[in-house]
């Protein structure tokens, strides 16, 4: 049993970011929040790499906001029709849809990236699989 999510409240990220907080080199977020977007914005201006994947939309503004700050936006094929549209605008580094057995596919925007467009890469076919939440420690 996981607690329901409960969003970063504004006031809880000022009195963070009052204290001499080290920045990280990756902000992770999979959701939105007034919060989570001010220290992706407050991490982003200080050089880390901001790194989204969405499961949801939650608030619409918010979320857009959240990918428009992203370096990386990382999300599957069976969520992003909720969403596609929302992303509208956005131009993160670089943009990951994985498509289960199938594979990914990607988009760079890298200056320097030697494809431009959308690019699939095929699935691995494997003889075992393990996924690390099922597999015993």
């Amino acid at each position: 049993f996981y607690p329901s999510f409960k969003p970063l409240r504004n006031d809880t990220v000022r009195a963070l970011l009052s204290r001499s907080i080290k920045v990280p080199r990756v902000f992770f977020a999979d959701r939105v929040s007034k919060g989570i977007v001010e220290l992706a914005k407050y991490f982003e201006k200080r050089g880390a790499l901001i790194y989204f994947e969405p499961s949801g939309i939650g608030q619409v503004k918010q979320f857009r906001e959240m990918a428009r700050l992203s370096h990386v936006l990382k999300y599957s094929q069976e969520r992003a029709s909720n969403f596609l549209e929302v992303l509208h605008g956005a131009k993160p580094l670089l943009q990951i849809e994985t498509l289960g057995e199938d594979g990914i596919r990607c988009c760079s925007n890298l200056p320097k990236a030697s494809t431009k467009g959308w690019m699939k890469v095929d699935g691995i076919d494997t003889a075992e699989f393990k996924d690390a939440k099922l597999s015993p420690v």
